[in-house]
C-alpha cells in the first residue's frame, strides 16, 4: 500500500535549488495507523495493571508527533511520574514510557517509539471528558512522511 501510495515530490537542497520529482512521500492511512495504535495501549494497559481498561475510558491517539514536540512529552510524562522508557522485545525495535495520574488508575499516558524512529503519543481518560468527534489526531492537511 506505501508503494502505490508514494508519490515524487519537488525537493530543495541546502543550496537553494529545486531537484524535481526527488522526494518521494506518502499520506498514510491515519485511521489504519489509530486503530493500530489503539489496540497496542489496550494490550500495554492490560500487560501493566493485568485489568481491562474500562469500558468508560477512551483512548486517543496521536500517530502524528513531530519531533519537536517529543522534548515536551517527556517532562509532561515525568512530571506526571513516568516508568520507562522500556524495551519490549529482544531485538529492542519498541519501547515505551506510560504515566499514570495519581488516583486515576486508568488515566494513562504512552509515548511508544519503534526503531528509535517513528514515535507515538496516546493516552487514556473517561469517556465523558472527550468531545464527540475527537481521536487525538491533530489537523493532518498539509502532513506529509518522507521516506
Amino acid at each position: 500500500m506505501i508503494h502505490w501510495a508514494t508519490q515524487l515530490t519537488p525537493f530543495k537542497s541546502e543550496g537553494g535549488i529545486f531537484e524535481p520529482y526527488s522526494s518521494p512521500y506518502f499520506f498514510p492511512d491515519w485511521a489504519r495507523i489509530q486503530r493500530v495504535l489503539w489496540k497496542i495501549t489496550k494490550g500495554l494497559y492490560f500487560w501493566s495493571t493485568d485489568t481491562r481498561l474500562p469500558d468508560e475510558y477512551a483512548i486517543l491517539v496521536n500517530p502524528a508527533v513531530r519531533p519537536e514536540e517529543l522534548p515536551g512529552l517527556i517532562d509532561q510524562l515525568k512530571n506526571i511520574g513516568e516508568f520507562g522508557p522500556r524495551p519490549l522485545d529482544e531485538y529492542d525495535v519498541f519501547r515505551f514510557m506510560v504515566a499514570a495520574e495519581k488516583g486515576e488508575t486508568a488515566r494513562s499516558h504512552w509515548l511508544m517509539t519503534f526503531y528509535d524512529w517513528a514515535v507515538f503519543y496516546t493516552w487514556t481518560l473517561p469517556q465523558e471528558e472527550v468531545t464527540p468527534g475527537d481521536t487525538g489526531l491533530p489537523s493532518t492537511t498539509d502532513l506529509e512522511i518522507f521516506l
